[in-house]
């Protein structure tokens, strides 16, 4: 939240736009994921027999070659998803509020 010099908490918050909110939340949603799959690949994400994307990721480890489709498929997927939230939420940020660059 953005706080001038002598501004009080309630003119603060008004100055900050709802479209500031909608594309910070959208890039939480994104880092979300991405550490969802990057804990999971590591071992400290879900729990089998829960599938996520990182746990995929870290079975088709050790050999990539042989299990490509554990690694591209489940790659492809985290790319496309997190690119998904940020770009979804940049164009309603934009939406909302076209003046903030």
């Amino acid at each position: 939240m953005k706080k001038s010099a002598g501004a009080s908490r309630k003119s603060a918050a008004r100055s900050q736009s709802p479209g500031e909110d909608i594309g910070t939340s959208s890039k939480a949603r994104a880092g979300n994921v991405l550490a969802e799959s990057g804990l999971s690949f590591l071992g400290f994400g879900v729990q089998p027999p829960t599938a996520s994307w990182g746990e995929l990721l870290k079975q088709a480890f050790a050999d990539p070659l042989r299990y490509w489709n554990l690694t591209l498929w489940p790659g492809l997927l985290i790319f496309l998803t997190v690119s998904s939230f940020n770009l979804v939420g940049e164009g309603l940020r934009k939406a909302v509020d076209p003046k903030s660059s």
